[in-house]
C-alpha cells in the first residue's frame, strides 16, 4: 500500500509543478472596452500564467476561434512567440531567444573600416550581402520590420541599441550579442530583428567569401 501511495505522490509532484493558471473575461468588442457574459460575447481575453513565471495575455475571436493578439513576459521581458495585428491580419513576432550582452566584437570574423557592410564598396574589393527579402538596404530592412514596443511608447522610451553579429562565408548571420543596451524592451527587439534577416549571398572581399564582424545601430525613435 505504501509503494502505491509513493508512487501516486511522485507522479501528481511534477503534475502539479507543470500546472499552469488560466483566467477568462469576455467582451462585445475586440478592444475590450465593454465586459459581458460568455454567451453574449464575440471576444475572450485570456490571461495564463505559466510555471515558468511567464504571463501570457491574449485576445480570441471567439466566432472565429483564432487568437488575434498575443504577448508573454517573463518579468519585463518579452519572451515566446507573440501574435500582433499587423496589416490585414494577425502576425506572429519571435521572442523565443535569450538575450546575451558583450563588448567583445566578433572572435574570429574580420572587421573592416567601413559604415556599411551592405552595400558594396569598390575602393577595398568588398563586395555586400544581399538581404534575401529584397529590401535594397540594412537599414530600410531594418524600419519595414521593427515593431516599435507598445511598453517603450507608454514610457516614452527611445534610443539606440549597438548590435553585434557576424555574416559568415556562408550567408549566414550568428553570433547575435548586444554591445550596447538601451532598455530591454528596445534590446530584445532590436536582436529579433537581426535574427529575422536573411541573406541570399555572403559578403566577399576581393572575390573570396569571408566572415565579417558588423557592428549595428538599431535605432528607435518616437515620432
Amino acid at each position: 500500500m505504501m509503494k502505491h501511495i509513493l508512487l501516486f505522490i511522485l507522479l501528481v509532484i511534477p503534475a502539479a509543478s507543470m500546472a499552469q493558471e488560466t483566467s477568462e473575461r469576455y467582451f462585445k468588442d475586440q478592444s475590450l472596452r465593454k465586459e459581458t457574459p460568455k454567451e453574449k460575447a464575440a471576444y475572450a481575453k485570456i490571461e495564463t500564467r505559466h510555471a515558468d513565471g511567464s504571463v501570457t495575455n491574449a485576445v480570441k475571436n471567439l466566432r472565429k476561434d483564432e487568437i488575434i493578439r498575443s504577448q508573454t513576459y517573463r518579468g519585463a521581458e518579452p519572451v515566446g512567440v507573440w501574435i500582433i495585428q499587423y496589416g490585414s491580419g494577425p502576425k506572429p513576432i519571435d521572442y523565443n531567444f535569450t538575450l546575451e550582452y558583450s563588448g567583445d566584437q566578433c572572435i574570429g570574423a574580420q572587421k573592416l573600416i567601413i559604415s556599411d557592410y551592405f552595400a558594396d564598396n569598390d575602393s577595398i574589393g568588398y563586395k555586400a550581402p544581399k538581404i534575401a527579402t529584397g529590401e535594397k538596404s540594412f537599414n530600410y530592412f531594418l524600419g519595414t520590420n521593427i515593431v516599435y514596443p507598445a511598453g517603450a511608447l507608454r514610457e516614452g522610451i527611445q534610443g539606440t541599441v549597438l548590435v553585434n553579429f557576424t555574416i559568415t562565408k556562408d550567408g549566414k548571420i550568428e553570433d547575435i550579442t548586444v554591445q550596447q543596451g538601451k532598455h530591454l524592451l528596445l534590446d530584445k527587439e532590436a536582436v529579433r530583428v537581426i535574427r529575422k534577416l536573411k541573406l541570399a549571398s555572403p559578403p566577399t572581399l576581393s572575390g573570396k567569401a569571408q566572415d565579417f564582424c558588423v557592428t549595428a545601430p538599431v535605432g528607435f525613435r518616437m515620432m
